[in-house]
């Protein structure tokens, strides 16, 4: 009697552990790069904030005007919280637009980013009107607030924690940052590019047809090691 009773016992015990071991296993088991485990409420509060319904209504609504456009869709929150941007605002604006996918702690990315800020100047000027939007996709908001804050970046950026909203049309996952995409005024697809690009703002700006300016007199830009320091290197 006294061993059917510690027998018992044990099952019991090891029972209950099974119990307790499954949610566990269910958070953090093997899921696969392409199927993130669900969300916690706290990764929820850091960064993955869903994208308002109306905006996404709306987004739904104008890409009905052009079954193309479906194929890039997407709804994303501005970084500063001003509001939502989707790719069919963007194709109904009128003029081209270049998208950039970049992480904060991503060195490559550094390298890239004061490129695509001369970009987004020379951009914004009337003879060129081609729109620079960032799209970030750090887990976290701070790291991305940070970063903008440190490197001065005063284009658009949109948040896309992990590439979740983005990754289906774009395979930023298996291709990386920084990863460029270049879009005609319409929304119609003109390139893409990835990793450091040599004469990114020339690349980028051919691809949809246009002379790129006359450079501004000096050396070029500053732009960040791996290691943190900085060096001058010409536009090209």
């Amino acid at each position: 009697m006294l061993i059917r009773k510690f027998m018992i016992g044990i099952f019991a015990a090891a029972a209950l552990a099974g119990s307790l071991a499954r949610p566990l296993y269910a958070r953090w088991g093997d899921i696969g790069p392409q199927q993130p485990a669900a969300q916690s409420s706290t990764d929820a509060r850091q960064g993955d904030k869903p994208a308002d319904p109306a905006a996404q209504a709306k987004a739904a609504a104008q890409v009905a005007d052009k079954a193309s456009w479906s194929k890039y869709s997407f709804s994303l929150p501005l970084a500063d919280g001003s509001g939502d941007t989707s790719f069919a605002d963007l194709a109904s604006s009128g003029k081209p637009f270049v998208l950039v996918w970049w992480l904060s702690d991503c060195p490559v990315c550094n390298m890239e980013m004061p490129y695509v800020k001369y970009l987004a100047h020379v951009g914004a000027e009337k003879e060129v009107g081609v729109q620079v939007v960032g799209i970030n996709i750090d887990q976290d908001d701070s790291s991305c607030n940070d970063y903008i804050k440190n490197k001065h970046i005063d284009f658009d950026i949109l948040r896309d924690p992990r590439g979740r909203h983005t990754d289906e049309h774009y395979g930023i996952r298996n291709e990386g940052t920084p990863m460029t995409y270049v879009f005609k005024a319409g929304g119609d697809f003109a390139g893409k590019l990835s990793g450091y690009t040599k004469n990114y703002p020339d690349r980028v700006l051919s691809m949809l047809g246009i002379k790129a300016p006359e450079k501004p007199a000096g050396n070029g830009v500053s732009v960040e090691r791996a290691d943190g320091t900085h060096e001058t290197r010409s536009f090209e």
